[in-house]
């Protein structure tokens, strides 16, 4: 049923809680660039909307399984070959 899908995990290798990095790496984006909006739109709302967001998103997500390699954007681009 979910076939080609990347499940979403919470990172062990993100900076806090791994929530930013888990998200970036199961959508294929930046990690800095999510990390940028999510203190933007942070100080935009004066930081408690966002971070019991941010904190139920941590409690919700699953920790990443052990013993995986921190996640380096390979299957970010299905269409390229390998060399």
């Amino acid at each position: 049923m979910n076939q080609g899908r990347t499940p979403i995990y919470r990172s062990r290798h993100g900076v806090v809680l791994g929530v930013c990095r888990g998200l970036a790496e199961a959508f294929c984006l930046d990690v800095f660039w999510l990390r940028a909006i999510v203190v933007l739109v942070m100080i935009c709302t004066a930081i408690v909307p966002v971070t019991l967001l941010y904190l139920a998103a941590a409690l919700a997500m699953n920790q990443e399984p052990e013993g995986t390699l921190p996640h380096r954007g390979e299957d970010c681009n299905p269409g390229k070959e390998a060399r």
